[in-house]
């Protein structure tokens, strides 16, 4: 003979609401931070950019730039730059992200000396 005893009404709820606002805060938070703090910065030093963290890469230490392998929609919107350190080390740029963007493009290309992709 099977018995099934389910949680109780108050712990029920309470798993609930705690998972509900830990999902919240582990997805929503990062994506509040990104646009609450992003922006890309085009200087005579380099390129930096906020995105979860700061970013800067200097132009003289720019060694190519190509297109990064994207996935899905959100992926293929962002259109995001691979920009290959002298030191062989990658980072990721989401130019599509900003406004201006064939502007930003532009002048990354005439700033570094590397042609885009």
């Amino acid at each position: 003979m099977r018995k099934e005893y389910g949680l109780n009404t108050g712990f029920k709820w309470f798993f609930l609401v705690f998972g509900g606002i830990t999902t919240l805060m582990v997805i929503g938070l990062p994506v509040l931070l990104i646009g609450l703090k992003g922006k890309a910065v085009v200087d005579e030093e380099g390129l930096e950019w906020w995105w979860l963290t700061r970013n800067r890469i200097p132009w003289s230490d720019m060694a190519e730039i190509k297109k990064a392998g994207v996935a899905g929609l959100l992926g293929a919107l962002m259109s995001p730059l691979s920009i290959v350190r002298s030191n062989g080390k990658p980072a990721n740029f989401p130019s599509g992200c900003f406004k201006d963007r064939d502007d930003l493009l532009a002048t990354i290309a005439e700033r570094s000396g590397k042609s885009l992709p």
